[in-house]
């Protein structure tokens, strides 16, 4: 109100102000204008009384010319034709009769008139006199006159106008403030203002301002202390939860909610949805709470799956906005899968050893069916080797199982180096049947870990570098220290490789990259998923290396669990 107050009277005072410049300048204007006319009223007459006196009064004005008395005279004849001009040639000018100043002299005698000159393109005052002769002398000044003397009153009028309105300011603000001081000695006492420091007057206000003042202090606190307990829950949320206006405009949102949709840190309160919700599925999912009806659905944000609840808000029947909640259901999702692929593979897994055994026990229990007894053995041996088979598999599987519960996992005192040469020893047989070389480098390497799970790690890894080689292949496993308490164990063979579109996938259960050839050697495909729960364990890490034709390598490093021999024994 007292920058209204402020503003009514600036404009007020300045409009006044401007309007009275406006008319000193307009008097000055005519003032100049009139004394412009008297000037050339005499000049005219004295000219027409030295020409009336020559004999040949152009020539007389010819003479005339450069006696710098900055006037343009123009000598005409009673038709309106141009004799002389002292500014163009009156050869080239057309007939002035037409002009208002010359038909005047024509017919009264004398005549004036101020408009922008043909000729010259200046604005101009005009006099024109007629002689005895009846010719009309005409003498006319252009605009310079007038622009010069009003540039000459130009610094006055910036003096005059810079003074009223530093003037009418600060007569402004002093009638502000005491139009306003009543008012603000009356509100300015805050929750309590004190009824002698006002006007009689305003004392019922004042009684009324107190006891308003008291109820917004209460609202503002009691919404105060609500909004501070809803942002403490919503802020230690897992979930993300954000809330709409009926237009789609975001009212609050949570950190749970912008880093759950994989958002850029940003103040969104006050943005339309579009801004947080970059899915176009879930775009369309908060428009449809907005419209009244409720929905869900599971999204992918970067790595992580969400659940997305969206639901209309209703106050009195009235739809007021939407409540969307987001939670992360990724490792319920990614076990869901998991679950529905490993019981999916291991049903086939079982199912192919279970089926040839009961086909071979069938014909084998078949009464009326004569069996050679080479069959007989032979068909005996099938059912044995897929017995072993299976319960190789359920064994990997049950090891995977207690691997990733990680049960047993207690460490003790070992010599990972040791435990790699005996296991290249047990599998000598194997690479010698196809004349594979086995090679161990590094040195005793102390290690303080789990000796079934370590075993299971190198028997793994070394068996599937002989079974998946070629023939006079060579197999190398070599052990090194990483970083301060750190192994590394790295093992390359000169094998099959795998395709670079399998390499990403040969650590999921059940993989085989070359099913046929698995099934030959008696693969269950656990191997290598073994390894890498193994490796997770020990919060280490697993890399591969492979080209197809040319051999694989497999690098494991398993920081924290290298003990110097003075070590082995703390724990």
């Amino acid at each position: 109100m007292e920058k209204r107050t402020y503003r009514s009277l600036c404009a007020v005072s300045l409009s006044a102000a401007l309007v009275s410049v406006a008319l000193v300048a307009w008097v000055f204007f005519g003032y100049i204008t009139e004394q412009i006319r008297g000037e050339l009223v005499n000049e005219a007459y004295l000219l027409l009384a030295s020409m009336e006196q020559q004999d040949d009064p152009v020539a007389y004005l010819a003479s005339l010319e450069g006696s710098g008395r900055g006037l343009r005279v123009t000598y005409l004849d009673g038709q309106g034709t141009v004799l002389y001009d002292s500014n163009r040639d009156a050869a080239l000018m057309e007939s002035h009769a037409t002009r208002s100043e010359v038909r005047d002299a024509l017919e009264k005698g004398e005549g004036t008139a101020m408009r922008t000159s043909q000729t010259l393109g200046q604005f101009t005052y005009y006099y024109a006199l007629r002689g005895e002769d009846g010719n009309v002398l005409r003498v006319s000044r252009d605009s310079d006159e007038l622009a010069r003397a009003l540039l000459n009153l130009l610094p006055i009028l910036c003096a005059v106008v810079l003074g009223l309105i530093f003037l009418c300011t600060w007569v402004s603000s002093r009638l502000t403030k005491r139009i306003m001081r009543p008012l603000e000695s009356l509100l300015g006492q805050g929750a309590n203002p004190r009824d002698e420091d006002t006007y009689p007057e305003l004392v019922p206000l004042s009684a009324q301002i107190r006891r308003q003042n008291q109820q917004i202090a209460q609202q503002i606190e009691t919404l105060r202390s609500e909004r501070d307990t809803i942002a403490a829950i919503t802020g230690h949320m897992q979930e993300g939860l954000v809330l709409l206006d009926p237009q789609g405009k975001i009212l609050s949102v949570n950190e749970s909610a912008i880093t759950l949709l994989g958002a850029r840190r940003y103040d969104y309160v006050g943005q339309h949805m579009a801004a947080l919700f970059r899915s176009q599925e879930l775009h369309d999912l908060v428009a449809q709470a907005l419209q009244g009806e409720n929905g869900s659905l599971a999204a992918q944000s970067g790595e992580r799956t969400c659940r997305v609840l969206a639901n209309p808000v209703y106050t009195n029947e009235v739809m007021t906005g939407a409540i969307v909640l987001i939670m992360d259901i990724t490792q319920s999702y990614q076990a869901e899968v998991i679950r529905r692929d490993f019981s999916a593979n291991v049903s086939h897994e079982l199912k192919t050893p279970l089926t040839s055994i009961s086909g071979y026990a069938e014909m084998l229990a078949g009464s009326d069916l004569v069996i050679p007894e080479a069959d007989r053995q032979r068909f005996a041996q099938r059912i044995h080797d897929e017995s072993v088979r299976l319960i190789r598999l359920i064994d990997d599987i049950i090891r995977l199982s207690r691997i990733e519960e990680k049960a047993d996992t207690h460490g003790e005192p070992l010599d990972l180096y040791q435990l790699c040469k005996d296991t290249l020893e047990q599998l000598a047989p194997l690479a010698q049947r196809d004349g594979i070389t086995l090679q161990l480098e590094g040195g005793p390497t102390p290690v303080w870990a789990n000796p079934p799970m370590m075993q299971e790690l190198v028997f793994n890894l070394c068996d599937n570098a002989v079974k998946y080689n070629v023939a006079s292949g060579r197999v190398e496993v070599r052990l090194e220290r990483s970083g301060k308490d750190g192994v590394a164990l790295t093992v390359s063979d000169t094998g099959i490789g795998i395709p670079s579109g399998h390499q990403d996938r040969v650590f999921e259960r059940f993989y085989r990259v070359d099913k046929s050839r698995s099934k030959k050697i008696g693969g269950t495909g656990l191997g290598l998923s073994i390894v890498k729960h193994i490796v997770e364990v020990y919060n280490g890490t697993c890399e591969l290396a492979s080209a197809e034709g040319e051999g694989t390598r497999i690098c494991v490093t398993l920081p924290g669990i290298y003990r110097p021999e003075g070590e082995v024994g703390r724990e």
